[in-house]
C-alpha cells in the first residue's frame, strides 16, 4: 500500500506535465505502464499474504474453528485491493486532468451503492462477507472511472 501511494505521488505530476503539453497519447501510454507496476505489486502482496497465512496462520488466528473467516476476509480484501490497484491509476490520471468534480461524484455514487449493500449483507451473512459489498462498490466506481477516462480526448 505504501509503495502504491508513493507511486501515485510520483506519477500524478508526470501525467499533469504530459497533459499540459497536450501529450495525451503519451500520458495514456504512461498510464499503461503505471497500471502494470501497480498490478505487479498487488500480485506480490497477494503471494506474501498467501505464504504468511499458509505457514503462520496459527500465529495470527488462534481459534482454528473460525480460521475460514480470516481466509474469506483476506480473499475479499485482496480482491478489493486488486480493484483499487487498477482503478487508482485511472483516478490519478483524472486528477492530473483536473477532473476533481467528476471524481468526487464517482465517490459519492459508489458510496450510495456500497453502504446499503454492506448493510444488507450484514443482516444475513457473517461479517467477513460484508466485504463483498465493498468489492461491489469498488467495481462500480471502477466502471464509472473507466467511463470518465474514455471521455478524455487523445
Amino acid at each position: 500500500m505504501v509503495v502504491l501511494n508513493s507511486l501515485n505521488q510520483v506519477e500524478r505530476p508526470r501525467l499533469r506535465r504530459m497533459l499540459a503539453n497536450n501529450e495525451v497519447s503519451q500520458a495514456k501510454l504512461s498510464l499503461v505502464r503505471y497500471r502494470a507496476v501497480n498490478i505487479v505489486f498487488w500480485i506480490i502482496n497477494c503471494i506474501a499474504a498467501a505464504i504468511v497465512l499458509t505457514l503462520f496462520s496459527d500465529i495470527y488466528w488462534k481459534d482454528a474453528s473460525t480460521l475460514s473467516a480470516l481466509l474469506w476476509a483476506t480473499l475479499f480484501i485482496a480482491l478489493v485491493r486488486g480493484s483499487r490497484s487498477v482503478s487508482s491509476t485511472y483516478s490519478v490520471f483524472l486528477q492530473a486532468a483536473d477532473r476533481f468534480k467528476a471524481l468526487s461524484l464517482v465517490t459519492l455514487k459508489s458510496s450510495l451503492l456500497t453502504i446499503p449493500v454492506v448493510f444488507l449483507i450484514l443482516q444475513y451473512f457473517p461479517p467477513e462477507f460484508s466485504l463483498i459489498g465493498i468489492l461491489i462498490g469498488e467495481v462500480f466506481a471502477f466502471i464509472l472511472l473507466l467511463s470518465l477516462y474514455s471521455g478524455v480526448k487523445s
